[in-house]
């Protein structure tokens, strides 16, 4: 009798672990989502920062021309 409480109480045990490394499997790959979806958000911004400085330093060189 002993023996099968044993063999219930380690089959919980074991339940217990898997459920927990779900858990932090699933709050790692969350993370990392989270992370590189914020990194295409700052390389997009980037992006549009740089096309903008582009464009105001074309539009300066076309105004430069203009006056000359």
């Amino acid at each position: 009798m002993n023996r099968m409480a044993d063999t219930v109480i380690k089959n919980m045990d074991n339940r217990a672990r898997d459920e927990e490394e779900k858990i932090r499997r699933y709050e790692a790959e969350k993370e990392l989502r989270e992370r590189l979806a914020d990194e295409a958000k700052m390389n997009r911004m980037k992006s549009e920062q740089q096309r903008m400085r582009d464009y105001l330093a074309k539009q300066m060189e076309d105004k430069r021309r203009r006056e000359l």
